[in-house]
């Protein structure tokens, strides 16, 4: 006979299932209204290619097709609908491994839901079991059991790439309720005596109830006349109320040892690569969107929901060893051990010291996003934002961007700063001073370090720079501002706290050698440097943090090249505020207005970018032409003392006694003779 069977693809087509195929359905205890309702059709040879994107398969078979849980049919990403084929004639991989059942080449793993069946799935008071295979789901379900199937033991992850550690959940488990749920994973018999069985069994465990679920891991007993026995068989042989007792004394095992989920009794599982994988699982370290755990520069980041943030070595061994001694591997949390773990999730978690921060990880590799800023109601591209881009401006949250860097408010695209810009009104009464702070502050809000500068904010005390410092430093989070002095840049060590930065804000200087004046024209250059941080091994990278620094007296420069100078760029604050006029609480109350501060600070990027430069104000110029002139006691001598005259002589001895006593009148330590006669040919 054949079985008249309606799938859908596109509109409604009619399907047959051959005699061979049903008798074969029927071997797993499925009736017609079953078999009926899954759909299942019989292919032919080329059939089954065309539907797996397979070629030279041995044989015809029959399809299962998948649902979604509202009963709509999956598809493929080319649109045929999503199958698992049963040949006829076992195809033979490479090793020589028969198998049997094959799903679409390229097409991510999926679960299988038997028809009707999405409200008792949705139940969260009803119980659900997970098992392997469509025919077995589909058997319990008839029986009248919520089931998923997965199709093969690992099935609950989807890969990416080969690696296992590149596995992931998949995220049609994000949408069944399972918090305090009673769970069953019900696999075939052999399982006792598969170690790689008993690892995707506990791995599925610790997810589940990691999500919040009771997990029982049910024994069907084996058979002696059979290699094995799967759950549509037991139910054939044994009845559901045989089930119900297998279900019963799972329970009370449990319950006795106070635990949520049946060990597993097997020492063949502890291989450390192995736990590696399951941890992550175990640990929800592991989601759709990308890996919640990173190695990176040889130090760990967990993600937070928004951003990675530091995670203590102590802290992920703790984890570590909770994992072991909720598993098979209980014996085993030594300390050489957990570090063997801890070495396998350093390659599975690793994120290459070439790549600069913030990125994400794409199908073809790590890209780096520097004009991406992480805010608390999503991921703010302001590349996208500043070309009139509004559809890709904001992104939702992901482990997939990996970055170190967020603030602690939302975008809102319509917020103001009313309080903030009449503040700015009252310190910076020149306009142009405001718009050069305003794309200061967009200068700040990326990585992005292409124009090369540092800034000098200058002025007496209580001229509000002070405050207008605290509000980046919220602006763009506590946690993205360094604040190493300027004289530290020539220590080993210290630079490195800068990078990952937005900016870093020192105040008065001290006297600043050479080697701390070099660092800071490298720091400002937009090129790479070597880092060498304390106790790890040193590296090159692009420093990060854009550099301010706030100073009532200019600091000692003695660089008498441009290397300097035509980084710096000077903001001089010129209001003093009178004490009655002072307000102790503004840092706070302009707080409130940061949404609308970001608004203005990316309307300076917007700006900043159009120009490509830094439009300064004309005090800020004249104050570096006169800060440079300081900092040169030769140059300010020539030009204070000497006039160019073609035909005129002058002893050198005599000129150099003279600028001698310039300097010692001025307080400055001279050259001696041949760098001074160098500054006469610079400046004449």
């Amino acid at each position: 006979m054949k079985l008249e069977i309606e799938i859908p693809k596109d509109d409604s087509e009619s399907r047959t299932l051959q005699p061979i195929h049903l008798a074969d359905l029927k071997r797993s205890g499925l009736n017609d209204e079953t078999i009926r309702k899954a759909g299942i059709f019989s292919v032919t040879k080329n059939q089954a290619q065309q539907l797996l994107h397979r070629w030279h398969l041995p044989s015809k078979g029959y399809a299962i097709p998948y649902f979604k849980q509202d009963g709509s049919p999956l598809l493929q990403q080319n649109g045929q609908v999503y199958v698992n084929i049963k040949l006829d004639a076992p195809l033979l991989s490479g090793k020589g491994k028969q198998q049997k059942y094959l799903k679409p080449t390229g097409e991510p793993n999926a679960l299988y839901f038997p028809p009707e069946m999405n409200q008792r799935i949705q139940n969260s008071s009803e119980l659900l079991i997970f098992t392997e295979g469509e025919k077995k789901c589909l058997k319990a379900a008839q029986e009248g059991y919520p089931c998923i199937a997965l199709p093969g033991v690992w099935g609950f992850k989807t890969r990416k790439g080969k690696t296992p550690g590149r596995s992931i959940p998949l995220p049609e488990l994000d949408t069944i309720p399972m918090s305090q749920r009673e769970i069953y994973i019900v696999f075939d018999s052999d399982l006792s005596s598969n170690p790689k069985v008993q690892q995707a069994e506990q791995a599925l465990a610790q997810y589940l109830q990691n999500r919040g679920a009771i997990v029982y891991s049910l024994r069907l007993p084996a058979v002696l006349d059979e290699a094995k026995i799967g759950l549509d068989d037991f139910l054939i042989k044994q009845g559901k109320a045989a089930l119900h007792v297998l279900m019963e004394n799972a329970r009370t095992t449990n319950n006795a040892h106070s635990k949520a989920v049946v060990s597993i009794h097997s020492t063949s599982s502890s291989l450390p690569a192995d736990i590696a994988d399951e941890f992550l699982i175990g640990q929800n370290f592991q989601s759709d969107r990308g890996l919640k755990l990173r190695f990176y520069r040889e130090e760990w980041f967990r993600y937070d929901g928004q951003t990675f943030q530091p995670f203590q070595i102590p802290d992920l061994k703790s984890k570590i060893v909770e994992h072991l001694r909720a598993g098979i591997a209980r014996g085993k949390a030594t300390h050489s051990f957990v570090n063997n773990i801890l070495l396998h999730l350093q390659s599975l978690c690793a994120i290459p010291s070439s790549v600069t921060l913030p990125a994400s990880l794409t199908k073809s590799g790590w890209v780096t996003s520097p004009d991406c800023l992480t805010l608390s109601n999503g991921i703010l591209d302001l590349h996208s934002l500043l070309r009139g881009e509004p559809a890709t401006v904001l992104s939702p949250l992901n482990p997939s961007f990996v970055s170190m860097v967020g603030v602690p408010f939302e975008f809102n695209p319509k917020a103001t700063c009313p309080q903030w810009r009449h503040f700015l009104e009252e310190i910076l009464p020149n306009p142009d001073g405001r718009l050069l702070l305003k794309e200061i502050f967009g200068y700040c809000l990326t990585y992005d370090t292409s124009l090369q500068k540092f800034f000098l904010f200058e002025g007496i005390g209580a001229n509000g720079k002070g405050v207008v410092l605290r509000i980046l430093t919220r602006l763009l989070g506590e946690t993205n501002v360094s604040s190493l002095p300027l004289e530290l840049f020539g220590a080993a060590h210290d630079l490195v706290t800068t990078l990952g930065k937005l900016v870093n804000i020192t105040s008065d200087l001290g006297e600043l050698d050479r080697v701390a004046e070099g660092l800071l024209k490298q720091f400002t250059g937009d090129d790479y440097m070597h880092f060498n941080p304390k106790y790890r091994t040193p590296y090159s990278a692009k420093p990060t943090a854009k550099l301010i620094i706030a100073a009532n007296v200019r600091p000692p420069f003695r660089d008498r090249s441009e290397g300097i100078w035509r980084r710096l760029v000077i903001l001089p604050f010129p209001t003093q505020i009178p004490p009655e006029k002072q307000n102790s609480k503004l840092t706070d109350e302009l707080t409130g207005e940061l949404p609308g501060i970001l608004n203005w600070a990316i309307a300076g990027a917007f700006s900043l970018r159009k120009r490509k430069h830094f439009l300064e104000s004309k005090d800020g110029v004249l104050a570096r032409q006169q800060f440079q002139r300081e900092s040169n006691p030769a140059r300010l001598f020539l030009e204070e003392s000497c006039e160019r005259d073609l035909t005129g002589e002058i002893p050198s001895i005599f000129l150099y006694q003279e600028y001698a006593k310039f300097c010692q009148n001025r307080g400055f330590h001279p050259l001696n003779e041949t760098h001074f006669g160098r500054e006469v040919r610079a400046t004449f």
